[in-house]
């Protein structure tokens, strides 16, 4: 009798132990719950999520730890082999009673959460309109279109998330084969573009790596953007055009880069402008997109006028490829701030103008061949001039022409223009002072056969000389400067579109 209220006693004991210790292992789990579905502050961070996920799957193993705790204690009291036997069964049939117990209080339990959260509930995604977007940095994916909805994710920078629709300011996203949402102002249609034009080590920018740059871009961007040669230098370099925007628009203006080798940090401006613009079509300017912006007056750039010479400053004079040239080039002194074209002429002397063949302040022209400031045998003479010459007379539409060089952060632009072509020139140059802080030589410049010169004062067109870089910094311009100017000049040809917008002739 006595052995049969022990194991009696035993076996209600047993049932009430791992009875209560199941319970306890629902518990934390519905805790645990709650506290990952309370986190939906705006600025929650990547750790807050991670402890979260932690507090919510840690809490059951624990318990689950208790349970056997319990069950060895339980054990020493079997002290004869019937009672031993007879507490192995009643235990395996508690332990049976108390597993399907649990099973059904956990299947409760979802039952329970699946009515709370019907956003886990399996729905079959529409896919029919479904585009790519692309975050610009870390953005938290949710559950809800609000700030208070349940983060389900976060992104990085350039994740490409499939869009299947909009509600309000809020992207739907198919995620993890489920609905969420993710706030719109954060995604672009395109991933962010991040080339050598902008983010490079100090090495000069070549000929080969800006070729390489309008091969990606034009396989990348089919919309307002397109690529021509005019033609080919002297040592068979193809010279590229731009051109960003719509080309039949009614008004446009020209950018050039490079006329000078030395100076090819300014193809470098040039193409991470082209870059940026293609990439940011939707990003607002001025109360205008920069494809609006675009769209009204076209902007075309050359953005290596003098691709030989720029060769030459870089390499020396064994980059030309072609003997004759190469050997009347050894016939020159070389220096790396060459300027001058593969024939040992400046293009930025041989412009047609009233000034050709002056002296350029203190300069002596007429001296021969060399890296700089021969203007060369005639005014117009050299093929890469021409270029120039023929795509601005044979575009009626062009407003203005801007050239970059370097260096000296300084405007040039007064030529004697008077009129209407006077006041566009300052309304330019004003723009351009804003934007990069640089200063205006308002002096009368001496005139002596320069692009720009010849812009201005034979073609009518408002133009200037960008001097882009301290004047103190060693030239050729090394990459140390490349921040600051492109602070400065990030914005440049989108404003300078959008000021002659409003201007005309």
């Amino acid at each position: 009798m006595k052995v049969f209220t022990k194991i009696l006693l035993l076996g209600i004991m047993c049932v009430g132990m791992v009875g209560c210790s199941a319970q306890k292992a629902v518990v934390p789990q519905e805790t645990a719950h709650n506290n990952l579905t309370d986190d939906a502050a705006v600025t929650a961070t990547l750790e807050m999520l991670e402890t979260t996920t932690v507090m919510a799957a840690n809490p059951p193993l624990q318990e689950k730890e208790t349970v056997g705790e319990i069950e060895t204690t339980a054990e020493p009291e079997t002290t004869t082999e019937a009672e031993t036997t007879t507490e192995a069964e009643t235990t395996t049939e508690a332990e049976t009673t108390t597993e399907a117990e649990t099973t059904t209080e956990a299947e409760n339990t979802t039952e329970i959460e699946t009515t709370t959260e019907p956003e886990t509930t399996a729905e079959v995604l529409d896919m029919s309109d479904a585009t790519s977007i692309y975050a610009t940095g870390v953005v938290n994916i949710r559950k809800a279109p609000n700030t208070s909805g349940f983060i389900v994710g976060q992104t990085i920078k350039n994740q490409e998330l499939t869009c299947i629709g909009k509600v309000g300011e809020w992207y739907v996203v198919a995620y993890n084969g489920e609905k969420a949402y993710v706030y719109s102002s954060y995604f672009k249609n395109e991933p962010i573009v991040t080339t050598t034009q902008i983010n490079r080590d100090d090495n000069p920018y070549t000929y080969e790596e800006m070729v390489e740059a309008i091969g990606v871009l034009d396989a990348k961007y089919d919309d307002r953007f397109a690529v021509e040669i005019l033609g080919q230098s002297y040592d068979n370099r193809d010279i590229y055009l731009l051109t960003l925007g719509n080309p039949n628009a009614a008004k446009s203006v020209l950018f050039t880069g490079s006329i000078h080798g030395a100076e090819y940090i300014t193809t470098q401006l040039a193409m991470a402008q082209v870059e940026y613009y293609l990439g940011h079509m939707d990003e607002i300017y001025n109360g205008k997109t920069i494809g609006e912006i675009l769209d009204n007056v076209c902007v075309y750039i050359i953005p290596m006028v003098n691709p030989d010479s720029v060769a030459i400053s870089q390499n020396g004079f064994s980059a030309i490829r072609d003997d004759a040239l190469r050997e009347k080039l050894y016939t020159m002194e070389y220096t790396d701030k060459w300027s001058s074209n593969a024939r040992g002429v400046d293009l930025n002397r041989n412009f047609p103008t009233v000034g050709f063949g002056k002296s350029n302040e203190s300069f002596q022209v007429n001296n021969g061949p060399s890296y700089k400031y021969y203007e060369g045998e005639y005014a117009g003479s050299e093929i890469e001039t021409q270029y120039i010459i023929n795509f601005v007379n044979s575009h009626p539409t062009l407003m203005a022409y801007i050239t970059y060089h370097t260096k000296g952060e300084v405007i040039y632009w007064n030529k004697g223009q008077t009129g209407t072509l006077y006041n566009n020139t300052w309304k330019l140059v004003k723009l351009i002072l804003k934007l990069t802080n640089y200063y205006s030589a308002d002096y009368l410049q001496n005139n002596s056969g320069i692009d720009y010169e010849w812009a201005i004062l034979e073609a009518g067109l408002a133009g200037c000389t960008i001097e882009w870089g301290d004047i103190e910094a060693y030239f050729p311009i090394r990459q140390t400067q490349w921040n600051d100017i492109w602070q400065r000049g990030q914005y440049l040809v989108v404003a300078i579109a959008d000021l002659f917008e409003g201007l005309t002739k």
